[in-house]
């Protein structure tokens, strides 16, 4: 089954923490870094000339084991960054976040971070390089800045279809009602996976989850308006090495010579972040 851990942050706002739910136990316990950085950011373009620091609340960096199918190690974020897109001042704000994410990335690794990555979580911006089905255009360098700490890595979101590529519903015109096709768009990609190169080249499906229709929570719709996003990855071993690679009582492969490796993304009321790591 699912071993739950749980990364205190310091969210005074919201009370918000990251979790993750998984089948391959971290090496190491979930670490958060208290660690602030300065704004504006090398080479940041936001329209504000704010200047300050910022930490990142709501994020958890570990190490998971060396599975059967990949080279060694692999490092893991989850994330949720700061919110509106749009703002200027918080564009400054969230380069900072993704900046100490990134910086507790390479001190967790033993230095420069040169492990198989991924990054994954809420992170509240949009992606030049996995432009959404709204046409949304980032005005920070979030996603660049976590690319980078992945060693030149890919957003996977950019592998879904566009008519699908939207992960949030914002209820523009207050209305209740869902409106994906509406002009100026309610929907918008803001959740992501981050992959580094060998990673990147084992997906075999990248997906947002539109399994129900949202609602306001005044007519019984849920409590998350971001939809669930998974990316999975064809591993080449044998059935044995998965059940071990998955832990003491696991049963991920009972059958066939390949596993899938499975990082899901999705917020439940008070964890902002659920990441689910499973063996399919």
């Amino acid at each position: 089954g699912y071993e739950p851990y749980l990364a205190f942050g310091a969210d005074t706002y919201l009370g918000q923490n990251v979790g993750l739910l998984t089948r391959v136990d971290p090496e190491l316990a979930l670490s958060r870094s208290a660690a602030s950085a300065a704004y504006p950011v090398a080479g940041s373009a936001c329209p504000s000339t704010a200047t300050g620091s910022s930490g990142c609340t709501k994020h958890y960096v570990t190490r998971l084991p060396a599975l059967a199918g990949l080279p060694g190690p692999l490092m893991l974020a989850g994330v949720h960054l700061l919110s509106n897109p749009s703002d200027g001042a918080r564009c400054l704000k969230r380069e900072a976040q993704a900046t100490v994410v990134a910086d507790e990335l390479d001190r967790v690794a033993g230095g420069a971070n040169a492990l198989p990555t991924v990054i994954l979580g809420d992170m509240n911006t949009f992606d030049a390089d996995a432009i959404d089905f709204g046409g949304q255009a980032p005005i920070d360098r979030t996603l660049a800045i976590f690319k980078e700490a992945a060693r030149g890595g890919e957003n996977a979101m950019g592998r879904v279809p566009l008519a699908e590529r939207f992960s949030e519903w914002w209820d523009r015109d207050g209305d209740c009602v869902y409106e994906p096709d509406a002009s100026p768009s309610e929907v918008s990609l803001l959740d992501h996976i981050v992959l580094s190169p060998e990673l990147a080249a084992l997906v075999v499906d990248a997906r947002v989850h539109h399994d129900w229709t949202p609602a306001c929570v005044a007519d019984g719709g849920y409590y998350s308006d971001h939809f669930p996003i998974s990316v999975t990855l064809r591993l080449d071993v044998d059935a044995a090495d998965a059940d071990a690679a998955a832990g003491d009582g696991a049963d991920p492969v009972s059958a066939g010579a390949t596993g899938a490796l499975l990082f899901f993304a999705g917020a439940a009321g008070g964890v902002a972040a659920t990441i689910a790591i499973g063996w399919a």
